[in-house]
């Protein structure tokens, strides 16, 4: 029994490295626009969930103008599910100020509009059900113009309106379930105030139940109701791998991660761009803080430093050729705020003390295998108590 859970601890941290990357390092987003203080973005899985569509389409034997009609209806229909959301949340008193198009509908990021709007329960079930009400309802709009046969296969699609009804009744039920980062899913926190345990218990459920989604889509020879159930599947994973991530992270400050001030190679504020080069071929940081006393300046990436010609920088110094820093934070504060979408991944987070000085940095790989290292030691830690608790009950046996 040992040996099993040993071996499945070590196939679980394994797949904790596995999904560092994909679940909490990379950010698949692409910037769509910006309306007023709301940043639009898609979410790459929509490219896939398009190419899905268009590999639909020509199976089916579409023209041209019909599986143009079919691509842009599945897009119009996310958008229309994401302004739904956006629409009921200004109307409810929220404060929309980030809205990510996914193949599943969207994830909005709402602010309260003033300090005096409330949070209740029937607004944030109005505001979830908004999207999957609307799906609903474009779904009915087109069931008129449907063929006259029961619709038993999607790869049967006789037209492009039958495949946007399927798609909308598609998002619609699985908008319903009870999974996140799905409006199912806020509903059922919002009614139950769901905990920490009965989240992971539903974290498996829900896994259960995707996966029975996505191969019920073979057996009706559905592959779009697959690649929307494998689509969110991911997503899933992701939100729950998260969401570990900062139950772990909110432990810890940036003091217990960061690497300090004496630990680091620096450039004083005013040295000459020569010696700068001569510091780097003695380190293997990427980034160089630019200090005057404990008060920093700038910073200095190290690759961008090699690439400047000697001869054109022979009189300049590191202050011409530093950065700003893109992030700053205090040593007290917690790291799970590093977990933010807004936190940049392409340079270091600086840490300041309480007094605005230089007290160390953060990257963004360090922080990610700290991370990754805490979850496998809560997994070893997790399969140790369960060994210990059966063989507390195997001695309880008479």
């Amino acid at each position: 029994m040992q040996d099993l859970m040993a071996s499945g601890c070590s196939s679980k941290m394994r797949y904790v490295k596995l999904s560092q990357d994909i679940m909490l390092g990379t950010n698949f987003e692409l910037h769509f626009c910006k309306i007023g203080p709301v940043t639009c973005k898609v979410h790459t899985g929509v490219v896939f969930l398009l190419l899905g569509v268009a590999w639909l389409a020509l199976d089916c034997g579409f023209d041209t103008a019909e599986s143009t009609l079919l691509i842009t209806g599945v897009l119009l229909s996310l958008f229309l599910h994401s302004l739904s959301h956006i629409l009921f949340a200004l109307l409810l008193g929220f404060s929309p100020q980030k809205l990510l198009i996914t193949p599943y509908g969207d994830q909005a990021k709402m602010l309260l509009a003033d300090s005096t709007t409330e949070i209740t329960t029937v607004k944030k079930i109005v505001f979830a059900l908004s999207g999957p009400a609307l799906s609903f309802i474009l779904a009915a709009a087109l069931y008129p113009y449907l063929p006259e046969y029961p619709i038993a296969y999607a790869l049967e699609l006789s037209s492009a309106l039958e495949g946007l009804f399927l798609f909308n009744a598609y998002l619609f039920i699985i908008n319903l379930f009870p999974v996140p980062p799905l409006d199912g899913h806020t509903v059922i926190v919002s009614l139950t105030g769901t905990g920490r345990e009965a989240t992971k218990r539903l974290y498996n459920v829900n896994q259960i139940l995707l996966t029975l989604v996505f191969l019920l889509g073979f057996i009706l020879e559905a592959p779009l109701l697959s690649l929307i159930a494998l689509l969110v599947y991911v997503q899933c994973i992701k939100v729950h791998f998260k969401s570990q991530a900062r139950q772990i992270a909110s432990r810890y400050s940036a003091r217990d991660i960061m690497t300090p001030l004496e630990s680091l190679q620096y450039f004083r504020h005013g040295m000459p761009i020569s010696e700068a080069r001569i510091v780097t071929l003695k380190s293997f940081q990427q980034y160089f803080p630019v200090l005057t006393g404990s008060h920093l300046k700038g910073i200095v990436n190290r690759t961008h430093l090699r690439a400047l010609h000697p001869e054109d920088t022979a009189h300049q110094t590191v202050n011409e050729v530093a950065e700003d820093a893109a992030y700053t934070m205090t040593d007290t504060d917690s790291i799970s705020c590093l977990l933010d979408d807004s936190t940049p991944v392409s340079y270091p987070i600086v840490v300041l003390t309480s007094e605005k000085d230089f007290a160390g940095m953060i990257t963004h790989e360090q922080f990610m295998e700290w991370i990754t290292f805490h979850m496998a030691d809560d997994i070893r830690e997790e399969a140790s108590h369960s060994t210990r608790s059966h063989d507390d009950k195997e001695e309880d046996t008479p």
